[in-house]
């Protein structure tokens, strides 16, 4: 897997995982999290903690099945 989509929660629900340590992440490339707003610390948790090169908060249309605007907080010198 080298990218990860989903709403605020399921990220949460990664971090937060008792077992998420015995799995190797290594492969992610990149996250797109969305459909509820997300907290800046969420962001930068989630950017310290899982090593995914960019990580970026996305908001589109569902019947769009795309985003129509994406905000990076990823270091842009990664």
């Amino acid at each position: 897997c080298t990218s990860l989509i989903g709403p605020p929660i399921i990220f949460r629900d990664i971090l937060t995982h008792p077992r998420r340590k015995e799995f190797d992440l290594s492969s992610l490339q990149f996250g797109m999290i969305g459909a509820a707003p997300v907290h800046r610390r969420l962001m930068e948790q989630l950017e310290r903690e899982i090593p995914v090169k960019m990580m970026a908060q996305v908001f589109g249309q569902t019947e769009n099945t795309g985003a129509l605007t994406i905000g990076s907080f990823a270091d842009e010198n990664r």
